[in-house]
């Protein structure tokens, strides 16, 4: 047993030939939920038990080691490998021409997203042991054990070794303790050591090796031959998290506007353009977008989105007609910089924040605006300092140009993850605050008809 954000020692009692261990914890306060609290592994008083040894329907485990939990569940898992000799020649076939593992991979990582679908079935001891890979070979699905160990025959027939990895799986989820065994996990990927490599095998839509947010920088357990190994996946960086845009912007005399916008997005900023590509028709890509987009559409003229096959990038492209953009008081019209891609962390105030501040994504961004004027339209005041704030916590950048009619409007935000405590809240307020004020500027433009 290991007792985590709690000191207290357990009472021990003989009853009969059994020994009890009583733990009471009194007076624990109610916790006060705050914005970007810490995973609750990190403040909650919890106690976690686990057994020795163990009996799983008919299959005898021992728990007293990580090495020992991976021999179990490799055992439980033995022999689930084996594919059909057609499938065995169509897979030697496919990899014929390869000159490495990791086109392999690709080769078969592609092979098993065009062929496999993912169900969830799991009963009884199907909770921990997987449906061989002759039944997902048969049946065309599988859940995240039984894809994973289907990848794991497909790629042994090609030649490529690779070992199951044990994860809890979420931005947000807990990490397994590499100090204390006990199986905290709700998934199963896959290791190829040739070429250090990790695969998600459930997903339709991930190119070769992307993870996605919620399996970068956890804790995994190897299951090996001999016995569980202990590792991680790697860490994502937040600089890979990367959004470009290029906005154009002409200004009707009506106070409508015509958009047209390209964003390319990298790393978990793309994440969700590969889902909807993969998933969403492009009536209902329309309708989420509309949905989400920050200003009111007269027309929505064009929508592309596009994922990347082989890196984990994204672009989605549009082209509308806005109803309004801005407002106008007299002869003046006041237009809004950079209406669409604001910021959009704010805090509230709190006087006596409690807990320490988490959060675990961070990105970098670029902004390119270029607003065009009607003819009649010009600029009575506009920002001409830059604007540059920093901070630990990032950095923001913002500088207007005027040229050739047009207004060109820069802006560069790094924000970075946050794992601080609680007495640095006000200053990452603060810096936020500056940011969403920045980003509300406005530009005032006069209307010289008579």
């Amino acid at each position: 047993y290991k007792a985590y954000n709690f000191d207290v020692k357990p009472i021990e009692t003989n009853e009969g030939d059994r020994k009890k261990l009583t733990w009471d914890v009194k007076d624990s306060p109610a916790l006060v939920r705050e914005a970007y609290m810490p995973i609750s592994d990190q403040i909650l008083p919890y106690l976690v038990l686990s057994p020795t040894t163990f009996k799983l329907g008919k299959y005898k485990g021992d728990m007293s080691s990580w090495e020992s939990y991976g021999k179990f569940m490799y055992e439980l898992n033995k022999d689930r490998d084996v594919v059909s000799e057609s499938l065995q020649q169509k897979i030697k076939a496919l990899v014929k021409d390869a000159n490495s593992d990791k086109e392999k991979v690709d080769i078969l990582y592609n092979y098993l997203k065009e062929n496999m679908r993912y169900v969830s079935v799991q009963l009884g001891v199907g909770g921990w042991q997987t449906f061989d890979a002759a039944y997902v070979e048969k049946n065309k699905y599988g859940d995240c054990k039984a894809l994973t160990n289907y990848t794991m025959a497909i790629l042994k027939v090609a030649g490529v070794e690779s070992n199951t990895a044990l994860i809890n799986s979420g931005a947000r989820a807990g990490n397994p303790d590499p100090d204390f065994t006990m199986p905290r996990f709700n998934h199963v990927i896959l290791n190829v050591p040739s070429e250090d490599l990790w695969l998600e095998c459930t997903s339709s839509a991930n190119p070769t090796g992307y993870l996605g947010v919620d399996n970068y920088g956890k804790n995994v357990l190897l299951v090996t031959e001999n016995g569980g190994e202990f590792s991680s996946t790697p860490a994502w960086s937040f600089e890979k998290n990367i959004t470009k845009t290029k906005t154009s912007v002409e200004i009707l005399n009506s106070g409508s506007a015509k958009i047209i916008n390209e964003t390319y997005h990298e790393g978990d900023r793309h994440d969700a353009i590969r889902g909807m590509e993969k998933n969403y028709s492009q009536t209902e890509l329309e309708k989420a977008f509309l949905e989400q987009f920050e200003l009111s559409v007269k027309e929505l003229l064009n929508l592309e989105l596009t994922a990347s096959s082989e890196q984990p990038n994204g672009v989605i492209k549009y082209e509308l007609i806005s109803n309004k953009y801005g407002s106008k008081a007299g002869k003046r019209f006041f237009i809004p910089l950079n209406p669409i891609h604001k910021f959009g962390r704010k805090l509230k105030k709190i006087e006596d924040r409690i807990h320490p501040i988490f959060i675990k994504d961070g990105y970098v961004e670029e902004n390119e605006i270029s607003i065009q004027l009607p003819e009649n339209i010009s600029l009575e005041s506009f920002p001409k300092d830059r604007i540059e704030l920093n901070s630990p916590y990032g950095s923001y950048q913002l500088e207007l140009i005027s040229k050739e009619g047009k207004l060109h409007y820069l802006r560069k935000i790094v924000i970075k993850p946050i794992d601080i405590p609680a007495s640095e809240y006000n200053a990452l307020r603060d810096f936020y605050k500056k940011i969403l004020k920045a980003d509300n500027t406005k530009i005032v433009a006069l209307d010289n008809r008579t």
